[in-house]
């Protein structure tokens, strides 16, 4: 039998993860809370590439996936993006980027249905199969770079400076 080789992704995820058990015991509540946020943030850009991604290489315009379903997942995040800023009353930037970044995906399923980059099989039929968007790629790459990063750079500078370097509860 062959032996099972692990990605870089997996490795980094492994290790992280054992980093983070072993500091677990030194780490106040405050300090683990801030780490759920920034890994919060960091699964929910990934998704959110990985839908932007799939709408790009996607070249049909429709798909057996709803795509409504990813506001079950972006939704959670803004709320509890929302709620970890007003719990650190908005001196986290970890808490900020979970709430932008549920933001951007939430807005992300109706840019996509509205333009005309995917929609969902049966919709797409009931439609009369119309061709995906010319401008797609067009439209994809300036929500990846204005939406997504000026979105992020706004987050960045409205978080307090002070704060962003050490937070008073950490």
């Amino acid at each position: 039998m062959g032996e099972r080789r692990f990605s870089l992704w997996e490795f980094v995820f492994e290790f992280t993860v054992l980093c983070s058990l072993y500091r677990a015991s030194t780490l106040t509540l405050w300090q683990k809370m801030k780490i759920a946020f920034w890994l919060l943030s960091l699964a929910a850009m990934v998704i959110l590439l990985a839908c932007i991604v799939y709408c790009w290489t996607n070249r049909s315009g429709h798909t057996a996936i709803n795509p409504l379903l990813a506001l079950a997942f972006f939704g959670p995040v803004f709320v509890m993006g929302i709620v970890g800023r007003m719990i650190t009353r908005g001196q986290w930037l970890s808490a900020r980027c979970a709430e932008v970044i549920g933001f951007v995906g939430m807005a992300f399923i109706p840019f996509v249905i509205k333009f005309g980059i995917l929609n969902q099989y049966e919709t797409w039929i009931a439609a009369g199969m119309p061709s995906r968007n010319p401008q797609a790629d067009f439209l994809l790459a300036g929500f990846l770079v204005g939406g997504l990063g000026g979105v992020l750079v706004i987050a960045y500078l409205i978080t307090p400076k002070a704060q962003q370097v050490a937070a008073p509860n950490s």
